[in-house]
């Protein structure tokens, strides 16, 4: 199995204090991969290189690390919706200020999908006997199977706000938003058949 040489150190204490946030666990972050950390063309370049290659990765592990990856993009999206809906409440547009609470309510609910699906994998690489791992393999595959199907009412739902809203600054975190819902779907379909 080949392994990811431009993880930093960073990086991977981050990952292993995912679980933190996610029921105690321990778990993995990418604190360098989070959206606004890559500040210049390099880093941003940096940043796509590591999560292409978490990408190409098949253990459990990296998959573990993709999932904080987006864990805190759709964190910052959360935070940037909310900060848009401030100002569109601030400026009385209230058709604007309730999509961007259609959208604060979409990532949320894909943090939180992420956290159930982080800890899931978390508890299933504990699980070391072959004959326990098969005997829990088919409640895991039933919630990534609902995950799946609630991120794709997300999707639905970012497609109603983008049919909406009228701001570009909106429009625009709400496609990044759609494109990583999308990039999520794709990641947990991969990991659904756990070894």
């Amino acid at each position: 199995m080949q392994r990811v040489p431009c993880l930093t150190l960073g990086m991977i204490l981050v990952a292993a204090t995912f679980v933190a946030g996610c029921g105690g666990h321990k778990a993995a972050s990418i604190s360098e991969l989070q959206p606004g950390f890559a500040a210049n063309a390099e880093q941003k370049q940096s940043e796509k290189l590591v999560v292409s290659q978490l990408w190409a990765q098949t253990d459990i592990e990296s998959k573990l690390m993709l999932l904080v990856y987006y864990h805190h993009r759709a964190e910052n999206y959360l935070k940037d919706f909310k900060a848009l809906g401030n100002v569109q409440t601030n400026r009385h547009n209230e058709t604007e200020a309730l999509t961007t609470m259609m959208l604060v309510v979409a990532a949320g609910d894909t943090m939180n999908y992420l956290r159930t699906v982080g800890d899931l994998l978390v508890v299933y690489k504990k699980i070391t006997q072959n004959a326990d791992r098969e005997a829990v393999k088919p409640t895991i595959k039933s919630s990534f199977d609902a995950n799946i199907e609630s991120i794709g009412r997300s999707m639905k739902q970012v497609d109603v706000a983008l049919s909406l809203t009228k701001s570009p600054a909106i429009a625009a975190s709400a496609t990044a938003l759609k494109q990583d819902l999308r990039e999520i779907k794709t990641l947990l379909e991969s990991i659904v058949d756990l070894p």
